[in-house]
């Protein structure tokens, strides 16, 4: 893995092929709907188009990025980033 640097799509894709042994890529296979434990009621369902997912991660990448936010407290922008990513859920087996 990187030891510096931004994080990126690239850098993701491979923390989950070591993690998880699969090379599976963003949304390829469809991922699982968020339930209700006790009524079994879909309470989220992430996008399921792996063309989307695409988009949405590279929109995340470029707000990782965006030096423009450089002054926005670290802690608000990578709970923004986590938000983002969980919405996302890019992995069908784990994110």
């Amino acid at each position: 893995m990187q030891t510096k640097g931004l994080l990126t799509n690239q850098t993701i894709l491979k923390i989950q092929e070591t993690l998880k042994g699969n090379n599976a890529g963003f949304g390829k296979i469809p991922g699982t709907a968020l339930k209700n434990a006790q009524t079994g009621e879909i309470v989220y369902l992430p996008p399921q188009d792996s063309e989307e997912i695409l988009n949405l991660m590279t929109n995340l990448e470029q707000f990782i990025q965006n030096t423009e936010l450089s002054d926005y407290d670290p802690l608000v922008k990578m709970a923004i980033m986590h938000f983002q990513f969980e919405s996302i859920h890019p992995f069908y087996d784990g994110n």
